[in-house]
């Protein structure tokens, strides 16, 4: 049985933002330098602001960008959420915001 894959995209366009990840948030305390997200796992949490988010390893970057002030947009420029930087030197992860994104379930291959 193929392992089943999520896929995030933009929730105004439906541009697929990152690379696919396990189906399953990673359980434990949410995503920070001390507890950081493996490549190819998401974990659920919230911005500072008290934003729900994904939050994600930046080595699943696929169609996002990052702009200079840290938002991260869509490639038709919607913004879907942060990059965030813990300390120095940084692991870093890409923040999603829940309300701006939406996911597909998929199985195999992109």
């Amino acid at each position: 049985m193929a392992r089943r894959r999520i896929l995030f995209a933009c929730s105004e366009c439906e541009a697929a933002l990152v690379w696919p990840v396990d189906d399953e948030p990673r359980e434990g305390p949410p995503a920070t330098c001390l507890y950081p997200v493996e490549d190819g796992r998401f974990a659920e949490g919230a911005d500072p602001l008290g934003r729900a988010t994904y939050v994600l390893h930046p080595d699943r970057m696929w169609h996002l960008t990052v702009d200079p002030s840290g938002r991260a947009r869509c490639p038709e420029g919607h913004p879907v959420g942060t990059v965030t930087t813990g300390q120095n030197p940084p692991p870093w992860f890409i923040a999603l915001w829940q309300d701006k994104v939406t996911s597909r379930r998929m199985r195999g291959r992109v």
